[in-house]
């Protein structure tokens, strides 16, 4: 054989086996499916920048993200083995494990800071005053509906006969219903009001001062499946944490980076700037419900979910307790946040930085 030939078919052994090792990387990686409790939204950073970025990818994951309902459809999908995590409000977290369906929480992404709220130039000036009316809710099973329930008995309201909740999903289905009279009062998270009062409204806002305490937005999967992987939980929530330190170092470019996913969601009828503005906003209130200047990103301790359980348990939403500690990855052992916290985070802000879009 000559020299020639010799390297071609080298050539050609390399170049399989490099395509082999390729396949069989790509094999290996790992396929997780994710419930969105929502639409996707630019406020979502840690759910759609480690998909842009290549953040799961690195860590051998491929994540699905689905949206469903709300609260209660995406513990569904997990309880049924149709997702393997979730995006949901904490109180579902604490309902399921009360019920033996033992869950656990990876990852906070902010207390509960939820509003009720009508038109600053309103009749209504109490809470009271809303007797009779109807308030505008997300869904039917938005977990925030149960600590609205209970923030009414605490006024002195019949949830289910003094007042009605109607489902007027988000957005302008929600400020039509609102302006015409059909609701009186809308009830939201706090970046939601941020985008209202982008498009020129004012509000006066009433809210129960405990709700700040309380645990609220989180990354929750079914016990037994974190055990049985603790490597892909991991990784998924450092990719997750990855995302929140590159949002908070350059707001502006993960909303642009939204933008090019997902060009169908950037605001219409405004200029560039304005719709940059308006969404950048969005993001920081969220960024600013979590813990996102917090030394362990992410991180959900025991006293949060007590605090939580406690309200649930006065309000009846539960009838038993769960050891709260067994509500958090590794039963409450804060290593799980320190290692989805260890990588270098100047290289992740560098990036950045530089927005390379």
């Amino acid at each position: 054989m000559t020299i020639s030939k010799t390297l071609m078919s080298v050539g050609l052994i390399s170049a399989l086996a490099a395509g082999l090792t390729s396949t069989h990387a790509f094999a290996q990686e790992k396929k997780l499916t994710f419930s969105l409790s929502d639409q996707m939204r630019v406020s979502y950073y840690w759910l759609y920048l480690p998909e842009i970025l290549g953040y799961w990818k690195k860590e051998g994951l491929s994540v699905d993200v689905q949206s469903v309902g709300g609260s209660l459809e995406a513990l569904q999908q997990v309880m049924a083995g149709n997702a393997d995590f979730g995006q949901m409000g904490a109180l579902s977290v604490v309902q399921a494990s009360a019920k033996g369906m033992p869950m656990q929480i990876a990852m906070m992404n902010g207390t509960f800071q939820w509003k009720l709220a009508v038109l600053a130039d309103s009749a209504i000036k109490s809470v009271g005053d809303l007797k009779g009316k109807s308030i505008g809710v997300f869904s039917a099973s938005t977990n925030g509906n149960d600590f609205l329930k209970a923030y009414l008995k605490k006024e002195k309201l019949n949830p289910d006969s003094d007042v009605t909740l109607l489902p007027v999903g988000f957005g302008a289905s929600a400020l039509e219903a609102l302006r015409k009279g059909e609701v009186a009062a809308l009830y939201y998270w706090p970046s939601a009001f941020i985008s209202y009062e982008g498009q020129g409204l004012a509000f006066r806002y009433f809210q129960s001062p405990e709700w700040s305490h309380y645990a609220d937005y989180s990354v929750a999967g079914l016990k037994k499946k974190i055990d049985a992987d603790p490597k892909s939980s991991e990784g998924m929530v450092r990719a997750m944490v990855k995302a929140t330190v590159f949002a908070d170092a350059n707001p502006d470019c993960a909303v642009k980076m939204f933008w090019k996913a997902h060009p169908d969601a950037k605001p219409t009828g405004v200029d560039d700037a304005t719709a940059l503005l308006k969404d950048t906003n969005m993001l920081l209130a969220q960024l600013h419900e979590g813990n996102s200047k917090s030394e362990n990103i992410g991180i959900v301790t025991p006293d949060n979910l007590k605090s939580l359980q406690d309200f649930m348990l006065d309000a009846k939403l539960v009838e038993k307790t769960t050891e709260p500690q067994k509500m958090v990855v590794a039963d409450g052992d804060a290593s799980f946040f320190t290692r989805v916290n260890d990588f270098d985070k100047a290289a992740i802000v560098a990036d950045a930085k530089a927005c390379k879009l």
